[in-house]
């Protein structure tokens, strides 16, 4: 069943992967090596993210 509401729900499973997707880029940008990295080189953008 569907219902209309015009209250808020819980985050759409796009909107939670976006969300993980942010944060563990934030992470990755605070890593000190990384961090040198863009000091180093200005300019310098985190393009991609692979799993390991």
């Amino acid at each position: 069943m569907i219902a209309i509401s015009d209250e808020i729900g819980h985050p759409t499973l796009k909107e939670k992967a976006e969300s993980l997707r942010e944060e563990r880029r934030n992470t990755i940008l605070q890593a000190p090596l990384v961090k040198m990295m863009v000091e180093a080189f200005p300019g310098t953008t985190l393009v991609q993210i692979e799993d390991v």
